[in-house]
């Protein structure tokens, strides 16, 4: 894909994007291609090389998005919550080890906390998120939890600060709303250019986000909203 290919460990069975990636060699490709894009304009621009500008990977699963792009060029920071999914993430790293690649087992929230991660035996790499009074909320649908650790993004403005930051990337399962409300003055202090966010209204009001107040930080703070 785009002349980039690398290999990778994904879940046997019992996950939806292990699955595919298995069947297809790819994950999401016209975001991915869009992407690619997005990053060729920063770059003309900017006059930069790859290896001059930096991906923040918010939810990176098993590595599809992450590893893709540092297998192009890219340096990337790449925070993933779940263990289960770190473990995958490090195996992967073993298999690339040339890439430019941080990779940090924690989630990126409103505040340093830890919190449950509940996950659904059809589909183990995602997660319903539960901290503070929530995390003794029942699931009888899931059948693994594991406790995690939850960070704020300002604990990482030597990285953002540092660095050309060209884009952050964003698949929290309805979390988004929190990692923007946790960093929104940072990305904008620094014109982080592109955010790829996913945007599902039932898994943002599940984890209390207005959809319409999310879209309305973005506005306000200069970006253009495109699907």
């Amino acid at each position: 894909m785009n002349g980039i290919s690398f290999n990778m460990f994904v879940y046997k069975e019992n996950d939806v994007v292990s699955k595919f990636i298995s069947s297809s060699g790819n994950w999401e490709a016209k975001s991915t291609n869009d992407l690619i894009k997005c990053l060729d304009y920063y770059s003309q621009k900017k006059k930069l090389s790859k290896n001059e500008i930096s991906i923040i990977d918010i939810g990176a699963n098993v590595g599809w998005y992450s590893f893709f792009f540092a297998k192009a060029g890219y340096e990337l920071i790449s925070f993933e919550v779940s263990h289960m999914n770190g473990y995958i993430l490090k195996k992967n790293f073993c298999l690339n080890k040339e890439v430019n690649i941080t990779i940090i087992n924690k989630g990126i929230g409103l505040n340093d906390e830890k919190c449950l991660l509940h996950h659904p035996s059809w589909n183990k790499g995602n997660a319903v998120i539960l901290c503070g009074e929530n995390k003794n909320i029942a699931n009888k649908n899931q059948n693994l939890t594991e406790e995690v650790e939850f960070t704020k993004l300002s604990n990482y403005i030597s990285f953002i600060s540092k660095r050309n930051l060209a884009l952050i990337k964003i698949d929290v399962e309805g979390s988004e709303g929190k990692v923007i409300n946790s960093g929104i003055e940072l990305i904008t202090k620094y014109h982080v250019p592109f955010i790829f966010a996913e945007f599902r209204i039932d898994y943002l009001k599940m984890q209390g986000t207005n959809p319409k107040e999310l879209l309305e930080i973005f506005i306000n703070n200069g970006y253009q909203i495109s699907t």
